[in-house]
């Protein structure tokens, strides 16, 4: 079923470029298209979408965490980048995630 706008019209969102639109099948597939992701996480408007599609691309992201590293300093974007850090599981990744800001609520 293809998403809908609040008035019923058909919406068009690319996953493959970070949309929200079953992000899960992309995966570690998606890692030819991470320095795109990457970028995206510097706009506001389109950042939650690629820490979405990072955060399922798991250990594959591993070149993301120098910028989630940055993203864990702003509140408003600390849980997303977190998540992906933990999702990203590598040594670099679970020490940025275990020195984040002490306004975690709760460890994942």
């Amino acid at each position: 079923m293809e998403p809908r706008s609040p008035r019923g019209q058909r919406t068009r969102q690319s996953p493959a470029h970070g949309g929200r639109r079953r992000p899960e099948k992309y995966g570690p597939k998606a890692a030819p298209v991470l320095p795109e992701l990457i970028k995206r996480l510097d706009s506001d408007d389109k950042r939650y979408d690629a820490l979405i599609v990072i955060e399922k691309m798991g250990p594959a992201a591993a070149p993301a965490v120098p910028r989630l590293g940055e993203l864990l300093k702003d509140k408003g974007w600390h849980d997303g980048a977190y998540s992906a850090l933990r999702a990203i599981g590598t040594v670099e990744a679970q020490r940025l995630a275990d020195d984040s800001p002490p306004w975690v609520v709760a460890p994942r």
